[in-house]
């Protein structure tokens, strides 16, 4: 079937080759060489084929695609593509309403793709999705085609992402509309394209228009900007740009100024409103200001007694000797003086517009802001103590703290700050020492009292316990008086234990004088029948141990000891009604300097027994109580007599030992016992390696420590051993005695006061003698210093307290290289 085909090609040759093949098939054929021509024939014209070139002048191919399927007449019509960059596009030529595509490539393969196309054109319209490009595989992509794509994308988003409205119009229509001129006139892009310019326009706008266009060609040229163009009820400024080279086309940049011409018209408006305001209050000003001129001159007195006062509390406050503050309602730091420098070291000008919780810890600062709001609500004076962390030791400042009103209501807080570390240390080292002194005066009244009343009891019980065996001898077996006899004697035995209680509290008869194996004495009560008893009233709590071996030995009363292990556990299995863990652990320990604790622990060495459990816990106010005798929180009668932990405070102390105590309540406690070491018989305990093993041949041993005691020890156990000894007591003696001597071997504590420590002094005989050897000895465990002295070159460390075989083993060790 014949066909009436639409040809539109740019390009002359490709335009009749076309039309000259489509003719020769018979087919009614009508030619067009652009877009804009087609459009004119399409309006009059109803093809049943258009064959549409893509890349055009004015109009080109997808525009006239998307044109054409939205006129009514056409709507039937197939749509052929035709281009020469097919193999460049990546694009799908069905959403710009084209039924097919045909690549120009060689012309026998596009004369083979037109004619299938014309074969085709009735069923291609009803192929639905994406079709594949006919000719792409003859044809080869070229980089410079891409490129130009590329730039043409590139121009063609710009042009459609600007806030004006671009027209392209070619003798007085229009072939181009980005996104914003749509927009403008209200209407889709396809439907603005062809369009005349005139009939878009309203009949009053259009003799600015016509003038406009009427311009003769040349630089930009624009309708005035006061006057500008009413486009559905917007205010529209027009410019005209005429395309170079081509008289019958040029560009329209239409601006929207709807909002610059409402806003110059408020503009205008406020300024008229504002020369009337100008002329009231020039008069109003006049008359003011012949007021001011009679205030100035008292306000100048004012200023000057202002600065005066000024002055005067700046010098007051700069040489205040206490820390002066303001802050405003919000809690912001508004005012610091000198003094910040010269007691805390900081800049007070880095407080400036800060708060509390910005500057402390959040405890210090919750404190001190709980204390301005009493001061503001109250509207009071307020004096605390303060206490704040500086340069990692702990400061006290007694504050006063008050409000600053303004007109009768508070609006700023400030304050000043007194340093009282030093006083308030003393008065609570007094108060500590004061405590101690009448918890011992007490303990030593009712300890008197006790001892008096034990010994009455005694002379009393004597009878009770001695004349029942006596009576039991005699009595028949099946005498009904035997089980009454047996309960005299029984309860008679069981008020004697509560008199040798009563002994120990009045601290008489305590022997302190054997030489005791702690361990033993724990192992030896945890197979007594008093815990095995124990035992079956607390079966759900489980008792752990853990005992250093090579424990030392202490000097001291077996009974008492065990009665204070007996005692400790006890009260930490009743602390535990739900069920719990108790460890006891021992262990030798070498106190270097001072603890404080419950009690305040002297440098020296100690065998440290704990007992920990984790129980209820010991609350704050019972802390100061629980070794008073007859102080208890169990029921008397049932639990104890509440002399059990006065038994505990009446032997430690009896072996001249320290009490600690570490309690939280709902977490559990712990009793730490530091009972002084005994040097007695220690060289006959067994060792794992004999003395022979351990002897020296004479090396000569340079033993630096402070401690005369432990100097003492050690050059007595290495003299034992066959070593030449000597002994200095700080590092500097030791340093002088290297310059004028060579030992093979120092034992060198690290912790000594006052003057050099152990790591200095071993650097500074480095330098004398950089291989000089060295045994590291401490109270403490494995410091920074004590590995650092081992980077430098030194050998073993060994813990105090020492004993033979451990201070043997080391020393034979490092003079043999690391082998005994």
């Amino acid at each position: 079937m014949k066909k009436k085909i639409l040809v539109v090609d740019d390009n002359r040759q490709m335009l009749e080759f076309i039309s000259n093949l489509l003719e020769e098939e018979g087919h009614q054929v009508v030619a067009a060489e652009d877009g804009f021509s087609a459009l004119d024939l399409l309006i009059s014209y109803t093809p049943d084929i258009i064959f549409v070139d893509l890349v055009m002048p004015l109009i080109g191919g997808d525009k006239l695609c998307k044109i054409v399927r939205k006129m009514e007449h056409l709507q039937d019509c197939c749509l052929v593509l035709v281009s020469a960059a097919a193999s460049e596009l990546d694009f799908d030529y069905t959403e710009i309403g084209a039924d097919a595509c045909i690549a120009k490539g060689p012309a026998d393969s596009i004369a083979e793709h037109v004619l299938a196309v014309v074969k085709e054109s009735d069923s291609l319209q009803k192929k639905d999705g994406s079709k594949a490009i006919r000719g792409l595989d003859e044809i080869y992509p070229r980089q410079m085609t891409r490129e130009l794509l590329s730039r043409n994308r590139h121009l063609k988003t710009m042009l459609e992402s600007m806030a004006e409205g671009i027209l392209e119009v070619f003798s007085g229509r229009v072939v181009y509309a980005n996104s914003t001129a749509a927009s403008l006139f209200d209407m889709s892009p396809e439907k603005l394209l062809f369009a005349y310019l005139l009939d878009l326009f309203g009949e009053k706008e259009r003799l600015y228009i016509k003038t406009l266009l009427q311009t003769e060609s040349g630089p930009l040229q624009k309708i005035d900007p006061d006057m500008p163009v009413e486009l559905n009820g917007r205010q529209v400024v027009i410019k005209k740009q005429a395309v170079q080279g081509d008289e019958t086309t040029y560009i329209l940049i239409l601006t929207d100024v709807t909002e610059r011409k409402k806003a110059e018209k408020e503009l205008r408006e406020y300024r008229d409103h504002l020369e009337v305001l100008v002329k009231e209050r020039t008069f109003e000003l006049t008359k003011t200001n012949r007021l001011l001129q009679k205030e100035i001159s008292g306000r100048i007195m004012v200023e000057a007694a202002l600065l005066e006062s000024r002055e005067l509390f700046d010098s007051f406050m700069k040489h205040l000797p206490a820390l002066a503050f303001m802050k405003d309602v919000n809690g912001q730091y508004i005012y610091f003086n000198e003094a910040y420098k010269d007691i805390l070291k900081v800049d007070p000008d880095d407080f400036i517009g800060r708060s509390d919780d910005a500057i402390w810890s959040a405890e210090v600062a919750g404190r001190m802001q709980e204390n301005d709001k009493i001061v503001m609500s109250e509207q009071r004076v307020l004096n605390t103590v303060d206490t704040v962390t500086i340069n990692d030791e702990t400061q006290y400042f007694l504050t006063t703290k008050f409000p600053i009103f303004k007109e009768g209501r508070p609006f700023l807080l400030a304050g000043v700050a007194i340093n009282i570390s030093e006083r308030y240390r003393s008065e609570q080292e007094k108060k500590k020492l004061e405590a101690k002194l009448q918890h011992a005066q007490k303990m030593e009244a009712i300890g008197t009292l006790a001892g008096g009343v034990a010994h009455d009891l005694n002379n009393i019980l004597a009878g009770l316990v001695s004349y029942p065996d006596l009576i039991l001898i005699d009595l028949p077996p099946d005498s009904p008086l035997r089980n009454a006899i047996l309960t005299v004697k029984k309860s008679g035995e069981k008020a004697a234990a509560i008199v040798q209680d009563l002994l120990t509290l009045a601290r008489r008869g305590v022997a302190v004088k054997d030489i005791v194996q702690l361990n033993d004495i724990v192992a030896e009560y945890l197979e007594s029948p008093e815990y095995n008893k124990l035992k079956l009233y607390h079966p759900q709590v489980e008792l752990a141990t853990d005992l250093e071996t090579g424990l030392l030995p202490v000097k001291g009363s077996p009974a008492h000891l065990s009665m204070t292990i007996m005692n400790l556990v006890s009260n930490a299995n009743e602390s535990m009604p739900a069920g719990g863990k108790i460890l006891i652990s021992t262990e030798n320990r070498y106190i270097d300097s001072p603890l404080s604790g419950y009690d305040d622990v002297e440098e020296g060495d100690y065998v440290v027994l704990t007992v920990a459990d984790t129980g209820l816990g010991i609350s704050a106010k019972d802390m100061d109580k629980i070794f008073d005798p007859f102080y208890t929180k169990k029921t008397m009668g049932k639990s104890g007599t509440g002399l059990g932990m006065a038994v505990v405070w009446g032997t430690v102390k009896d072996h001249s030992g320290y009490i600690d105590i570490q309690s939280t309540r709902g977490e559990g406690t712990t009793f730490t016992l530091y009972f002084p070491v005994t040097r007695e018989k220690m060289l006959n305990d067994n060792y794992k390696l004999s003395i022979k093993e351990l002897e020296g041949k004479g090396e000569s041993i340079l033993i630096v420590d402070d401690v005369a005691e432990q100097r003492e020890i050690a050059s007595k156990m290495l003299i034992k051993l066959g070593y030449a000894v000597t002994a200095v007591s700080d590092g500097e003696a030791a340093v002088d005695y290297i310059k004028d001597n060579t030992v093979d071997l120092l034992v060198l504590d690290m912790i000594m006061e006052p003057g050099i420590d152990g790591l200095e002094t071993y650097k500074r005989i480095l330098d004398l003698n950089p291989a000089q050897k060295a045994v590291i000895a401490s109270g403490f465990s494995e410091t920074d210093q004590v590995k650092e002295a081992q980077r430098l070159g030194a050998g073993t460390y060994i813990k105090k307290p020492y004993t033979l075989e451990r201070l043997g083993a080391a020393v034979r060790a490092e003079l043999a290289g690391g082998i005994v």
